[in-house]
């Protein structure tokens, strides 16, 4: 490999790497935000999940 292609395959690495702690980050504040709902006696009324969990939308009400 030359010096060009490794360095451009080291920066594609990085932001797949990048790109899934960001996607895990998003769905764990997801799955908490529906926890939380549910450990304060709440009902989930709207619960929608984008593409990899960088869009997502729970709607709670007691």
């Amino acid at each position: 490999m030359t010096i060009k292609k490794l360095r451009n395959f080291i920066i594609v690495l990085m932001l797949i790497a990048t790109l899934s702690v960001v996607a895990a980050l998003n769905y764990n504040g997801y799955s908490s935000s529906i926890e939380d709902c549910i450990e304060n006696n709440g009902n989930v009324t709207e619960d929608r999940l984008g593409f990899l969990g960088f869009s997502w939308t729970v709607a709670c009400e007691k």
